[in-house]
């Protein structure tokens, strides 16, 4: 978690020097199913730190009934990453761990830029992999929390969670609770990470000085929370405002475009300022950038071939019939 912090902080500076083009990201749902697949991807220069350019592909889908049905996560899907010079791909690997990870190292960045600097508690609500891997990176960088609340629809799923994070021995306490309102309650920082179809976030249950990261399903955040914010800050203002919990409250006339105070990245280059005074209400709006996982497919591959690891497989057998049909 540690180095895909710092691996974020990388991508979010691409995006804000335009040193990324990201695409826009497109939905096929297949209601048959229960069923979506999001397509995203990104051209990344290289800078200083690293001069390869990259150029990534990646399939994310979400299939409601895996659980029950095949024991399979919600989350699955797959990367593409691709030579820039050729367009020839180069590995494939798997994308679902990599959206968690990349995910949640985003929303420890931005508690550390707008969370009080005296947080103590945090209150999740969501114990899915994003909700986990979020929660993991903001005590990654805010050390002196010493308590967790969690809840979950599933009192197992709580309990795991708790479970988990208290045998990591890095706070006090992480207790299970029974409503997201009493997750909420006398915390610092709040965590939504679900596939809630319906706000599981609403505006009587955020207080002056606390921090919202709002990570899941764009529909889990009650639109008027947004008017509460002193500051919005998105990953990219576009996709927030096309995609993101940002767009439900646009759509619902709670906030305009131009009501987002920044981009991630104008806060990790320094650009803005984050948190300002101890009341203020700050929401993060986490809606997936593609360079994010473009810098990080790219350590990914990169470190893979230094370790031997990987399986190489030629499956361009047909290329000299293509250049000579």
């Amino acid at each position: 978690m540690r180095k895909c912090i710092e691996l974020q902080e990388e991508a979010f500076r691409s995006v804000h020097f335009n040193r990324a083009l990201n695409a826009r990201n497109s939905f096929l749902y297949m209601d048959k199913h229960k069923a979506y697949i999001k397509l995203m991807g990104c051209y990344v220069e290289g800078g200083e730190s690293r001069p390869t350019d990259t150029l990534v592909v990646k399939a994310i889908d979400a299939f409601e009934e895996n659980p029950r049905k095949y024991g399979l996560p919600v989350v699955l899907g797959s990367l593409t990453l691709f030579d820039s010079n050729s367009g020839l791909p180069v590995c494939f690997m798997d994308g679902a761990y990599i959206t968690a990870l990349r995910t949640g190292a985003a929303g420890g960045l931005a508690a550390k830029y707008l969370a009080r600097e005296d947080t103590r508690a945090i209150g999740v609500i969501g114990t899915g992999s994003t909700a986990g891997f979020t929660t993991k990176a903001v005590l990654e960088l805010l050390p002196d929390i010493q308590e967790v609340k969690i809840f979950s629809r599933s009192p197992e799923h709580r309990e795991n969670l708790s479970k988990k994070i208290n045998a990591s021995g890095r706070v006090s306490s992480a207790i299970p609770v029974a409503s997201a309102i009493e997750a909420t309650a006398s915390v610092e920082v709040i965590v939504t990470g679900t596939t809630s179809a319906t706000p599981v976030l609403s505006p009587e249950m955020v207080k002056p000085g606390q921090h919202v990261n709002a990570m899941g399903i764009k529909t889990e955040i009650d639109p008027r929370v947004f008017p509460m914010s002193n500051k919005i800050v998105a990953d990219s203002t576009p996709i927030a405002c096309s995609d993101g919990k940002t767009s439900v409250a646009i759509g619902a006339g709670a906030v305009k475009e131009s009501d987002v105070y920044a981009d991630l990245g104008e806060l990790v280059c320094g650009k803005k300022s984050g948190r300002t005074s101890a009341t203020e209400i700050t929401i993060f709006d986490s809606s997936g950038v593609a360079a994010q996982d473009a810098v990080l497919a790219r350590y990914v591959y990169e470190e893979a071939r230094k370790a031997g690891l990987g399986t190489y497989v030629d499956v361009f057998g047909g290329l000299a019939e293509l250049l000579m049909p």
